[in-house]
């Protein structure tokens, strides 16, 4: 889930972004999955349904086999998900977050994780390249060095909620930075938002979660999609980019 407006920045966004993980309850977000009625019941911190996943991971691995790299991993629910879903994959997960890191090694055993910033990404090749409603801005400098590690047929799969006063702006600036590094961007429908049924459910066990702090930066954003949710203003964005880089 993305940051909000009021939540700090810089070091301050990292130790805050660290501490919320560290609150953060697995048992709970799966019991949330399995309330909400999510098939695969792993509990997730984002707002993307397992049918829309599945859609987008299926135009990125088409053999249900790769080499994946998930910028802004967060608890490992990407590895977690393709594991339930008998894939044959590798994975490696980057954040900024070590209590992220630490859920997402005991969530997903099989990966490799890294305590870095996006711009640092490890100097391999993937054949998928995952960024969910990540906080680190899609921005060229992050596009270009993402396609410098696809393989030859590789994708980047790229989902994220916003604000129907935000979605223009967001989409386009997003849409132009892969562009402008080279890549053939593809949108991908999807609801709007995903499973918008059992995202509000799930909102509301998320602000179950920060009950200790509700009025945090997080508790307030979560409200500010509720709020959105139930307005009919909340929509989410989806696409698969491939190509190579642009030198």
């Amino acid at each position: 889930m993305t940051a909000s407006r009021g939540a700090p920045g810089g070091d301050a966004l990292r130790a805050w972004y660290d501490l919320l993980h560290r609150r953060i309850d697995d048992v709970a977000l799966d019991e949330a999955a399995a309330r909400v009625g999510l098939p695969s019941g792993i509990g997730r911190w984002n707002l993307l349904d397992d049918a829309t996943l599945q859609t987008l991971v299926a135009r990125v691995l088409p053999k249900r086999a790769g080499r994946v790299l998930d910028i802004g991993c967060g608890r490992g629910f990407l590895g977690r998900w393709l594991l339930a879903n008998g894939y044959d994959f590798s994975y490696v997960g980057l954040d900024r977050s070590p209590n992220a890191l630490a859920a997402a090694a005991r969530n997903c055993p099989k990966g490799r994780y890294l305590l870095r910033e996006a711009a640092d990404l490890p100097d391999e090749t993937f054949d998928a390249v995952a960024i969910i409603e990540s906080v680190h801005p899609l921005d060229e400098s992050l596009a270009r060095a993402v396609a410098r590690r696809l393989s030859q047929g590789g994708g980047v799969l790229l989902a994220f909620p916003s604000l129907e006063s935000e979605r223009a702006r967001r989409v386009d600036a997003s849409v132009a930075a892969f562009v402008a590094a080279g890549l053939e961007v593809e949108r991908v429908r999807v609801a709007c938002p995903p499973g918008a049924e059992g995202a509000r459910g799930y909102l509301d066990v998320l602000l179950e979660l920060c009950r200790e702090d509700s009025d945090s930066p997080l508790a307030r954003e979560i409200r500010r999609a509720v709020d959105c949710l139930d307005g009919g203003l909340l929509g989410y964005d989806a696409f698969v980019a491939r190509g190579t880089a642009r030198e």
